[in-house]
């Protein structure tokens, strides 16, 4: 294997860290390491003159996070007391699945595991940060972060952050359906028809409405799948209002 082919290296490195099939477990942490940390600087390198070689790399950089988490948390349980060697090696994970957000914004995983890094060295106000920040991409983390034990510290700090989101996103998503209502009743009154895929859509959005969206009880991942609800009957409505004006014309 060539010395600096950092996919040949990328592809040792999970096979130390996962084993050979989906029913393995992590074969060597330590040669996991070694591996992907050479994959990780030799795609770098390439990272940083090719913009095509940065998702790679984050990829590459986000599995080296996972191995040093790992190697910190067996530290851990197999010696309480060398916490110290287990802090560095979280440490260590932490920055490198900063590098993988870095180099893709994609790398949800990565943002997400880098908060998890944080809380665990005891910088909650940093973890609720990149928190928020995947959250707001995709809502679905709002949901994996309650359960997942590695956040239950923040405890009502995660819980006033979802709230902040959620308190946030309502204007919006009232102000978006009044726009889509009154698209709705510009095209009815073009003698146009309203597609049978807009029922269901919009009765969902009319028993949202009947709950009274200004209480607590608005879900923030409900609000968001609402509000791209609301996007889909526009867009819905809009192809039908423009093709309506067309043959008019």
């Amino acid at each position: 294997m060539e010395k600096t082919d950092y996919f040949s290296w990328f592809l040792l490195g999970k096979v130390y860290l996962f084993g050979t099939s989906e029913f393995s477990t992590a074969v060597d942490l330590d040669e996991a390491v070694k591996a992907l940390e050479n994959a990780a600087k030799y795609a770098s390198a390439t990272a940083q003159q090719n913009d095509e070689a940065r998702p790679l790399a984050a990829e590459i950089c986000f599995y080296l996070g996972l191995a040093r988490f790992f190697k910190a948390n067996d530290l851990l349980h197999t010696n309480p007391d060398n916490g110290g060697e287990s802090k560095q090696y979280l440490e260590a994970a932490q920055q490198v699945f900063a590098r993988s957000w870095q180099y893709s914004d994609q790398m949800l995983e990565s943002k997400y595991n880098e908060a998890r890094c944080k809380l665990l060295l005891g910088n909650a106000d940093g973890a609720l940060d990149d928190l928020e920040t995947v959250i707001k991409i995709n809502e679905e983390y709002a949901i994996k972060a309650a359960v997942d034990s590695d956040f239950a510290a923040l405890g009502e700090k995660y819980s006033t952050l979802i709230l902040k989101l959620r308190t946030a996103l309502i204007p919006n998503v009232l102000r978006r359906f009044d726009g889509y209502n009154a698209l709705r009743t510009r095209y009815l009154s073009f003698g146009g028809a309203l597609p049978q895929e807009l029922v269901p859509l919009e009765a969902e959005l009319q028993r949202w409405l009947d709950g009274n969206p200004q209480t607590e009880s608005s879900k923030y991942v409900d609000l968001r799948r609402i509000e791209r609800g609301i996007g889909e009957c526009s867009a819905m409505i809009r192809a039908g209002l423009d093709h309506t004006l067309a043959k008019g014309a």
